[in-house]
């Protein structure tokens, strides 16, 4: 059974966001695995409101 074609794009776009994110994380200098959590969220939420501009995205790290 072929997957629905919305729902490979919509992998596709998840799979590059994480990927866009780790890239975020990779070029900056983090020591902490706090820091490198919160700079992994927050390039997550940039890159989730550029797709859904419809209402803002808001990711809070609970620790």
């Amino acid at each position: 059974m072929d997957s629905d074609p919305n729902e490979r794009l919509t992998a596709k776009k998840i799979s590059l966001t994480i990927k866009s994110c780790l890239n975020d994380i990779n070029s900056e200098n983090l020591d902490s695995q706090n820091d490198i959590k919160k700079q992994f969220f927050t390039s997550l939420q940039n890159y989730l409101n550029t797709i859904y501009t419809s209402k803002p995205i808001n990711i809070e790290v609970i620790q």
